[in-house]
């Protein structure tokens, strides 16, 4: 667990990395594993960033993109916001392939991709 003083140091060394490659302050903020308290959720709001929660596709570490697509396919609802790990093996080693289906099946059920400004409204 990281302290406080920590955290908030971390969201500044990662917010001058965003700014040093982009050119641009992060607006948004994940917290990994989706897990934070009120103090977390304060660290992001004092460093100008409004905090993303979302639906975990379970792709981490799987090997099946089928187990993925199922797991999002049950717990999507509208306005989810799915996380995913595109970083490849071995970490995400069937994310890549369960995009390819769950697009075009989210699709059909209505779904559509929008940015994350339209659906915050930021």
């Amino acid at each position: 667990m990281l302290s406080p003083a920590d955290k908030r140091a971390e969201v500044q060394r990662t917010a001058h990395i965003l700014v040093r490659l982009t050119g641009r302050a992060p607006v948004w903020f994940r917290l990994p594993g989706l897990c934070h308290d009120d103090g977390d959720l304060r660290i992001a709001a004092r460093a100008g960033e409004q905090t993303v929660d979302g639906l975990p596709s379970g792709d981490a570490f799987q090997a099946s993109a089928a187990v993925i697509v199922r797991t999002v396919l049950g717990e999507v609802r509208p306005g989810s916001i799915i996380v995913m790990h595109m970083m490849g093996p071995p970490n995400a080693p069937a994310t890549g392939a369960a995009v390819k289906a769950l697009i075009p099946e989210l699709r059909a059920r209505g779904y559509r991709f929008v940015r994350l400004s339209q659906l915050l409204g930021r």
